[in-house]
């Protein structure tokens, strides 16, 4: 049985501070995750491009984020000031036979709809609330197969 653990975090909204987040969170959860090691790596890059997204779209000076881990499941919670950005609609990836034509970046929404199964957002008092949530299984089968 996995015993329920979190990690809160406020950091500067720069490049540098998501790598540090990034490295705490991955740790996290790959403790926690052990069997279960794809759900652990596909919710960390959602995690990691949406903190990307809010440190370059959002124009907070901070990011807050939450994470809560328990047996079946792994819940994000991102909260940051600034521009209002609503990630819940379709996104889609390229056309593969088209990448040579398009320019880098631009598919992190739909990396981040990819590796989640669950998305929600609020905008509530000045603030961007992003969760994302990932079911996991304890014999190492994601809950989005």
């Amino acid at each position: 049985m996995t015993a329920q653990r979190s990690l809160n975090m406020t950091f500067p909204a720069d490049f540098a501070s998501v790598d540090q987040a990034r490295s705490r969170i991955q740790l996290l959860c790959r403790n926690v995750y052990p069997m279960d090691i794809e759900a652990a790596t596909d919710f960390c890059m959602a995690i990691n491009e949406a903190m990307n997204n809010a440190v370059e779209h959002s124009g907070s000076p901070l990011v807050e984020i939450e994470i809560l881990t328990d047996e079946n499941c792994m819940t994000f919670r991102m909260r940051t000031c600034g521009n209002r950005f609503d990630p819940t609609g379709r996104a889609a990836f390229p056309d593969p036979d088209t990448l040579e034509d398009l320019p880098e970046g631009g598919y992190g929404l739909a990396l981040i709809q990819a590796y989640v199964d669950h998305l929600d957002y609020e905008y509530r008092d000045g603030k961007n609330i992003l969760t994302l949530k990932k079911m996991t299984h304890p014999g190492g089968r994601s809950g989005g197969d």
